[in-house]
């Protein structure tokens, strides 16, 4: 294979790389105006912007395999293609807050420290992950209410604001003692900020 080729794709991995630093903190500082009461989620975030952005080498690879690629070449171009579009797929989902994603993306890295770091780093994320606080859920209540508030959640991310502030008052009351209850209030106060 071109080593050039090779050397321009390292070069706009580490550009992307650094890209993705800023793109993770935009992305967590949106998160954390609609979620106030969740941990940061600004390595899941850089994660999976950097697994993306490895779309680009993975169609580079495709196109080399179809567009006349060495005989020698082949299973090279063929590995790379399937390593980086699973990854770019995987982090689609990753950024989405997807467990099954953070679970095959970090096994399909081959990476020995990074799977230790993920694994620590989404233990404590783990509950997040499902639409659920990270502090004590108070039992089925609790997370009867965080499924509420993921709901309220996505109404307001739609764009539906009434339907969102009216969901997040009845868990508010339904649920008043409970991580959910306080999420609830935060997220009410965070609207009534932002609407004026």
């Amino acid at each position: 294979m071109n080593v050039r080729i090779t050397v321009l794709a390292c070069y706009y991995l580490i550009l992307a790389a650094i890209v993705c630093i800023f793109v993770a903190r935009q992305l967590d500082e949106k998160r954390k105006v609609r979620l106030p009461m969740t941990r940061s989620y600004r390595w899941g975030y850089y994660l999976g912007c950097v697994a993306m952005s490895g779309a680009p080498v993975a169609m580079l690879a495709l196109c080399s395999l179809m567009f006349g690629a060495s005989v020698e070449d082949y299973g090279f171009l063929l590995t790379i293609a399937c390593f980086f579009g699973l990854h770019a797929v995987c982090g689609w989902f990753v950024v989405q807050r997807q467990r099954w994603a953070w679970v095959l993306g970090t096994l399909a890295s081959f990476n020995v420290i990074l799977m230790m770091i993920n694994f620590a780093y989404g233990r404590k994320r783990w509950v997040e992950f499902a639409g659920i606080s990270n502090a004590n859920t108070g039992g089925q209540d609790g997370e009867d209410g965080y499924h509420l508030l993921h709901h309220a959640t996505m109404l307001e991310a739609d764009g539906k604001v009434q339907a969102a502030l009216e969901l997040y008052q009845r868990i508010a009351e339904q649920f008043p003692d409970s991580d959910a209850g306080h999420d609830a209030r935060a997220s009410i106060a965070s609207m009534k900020a932002r609407i004026g």
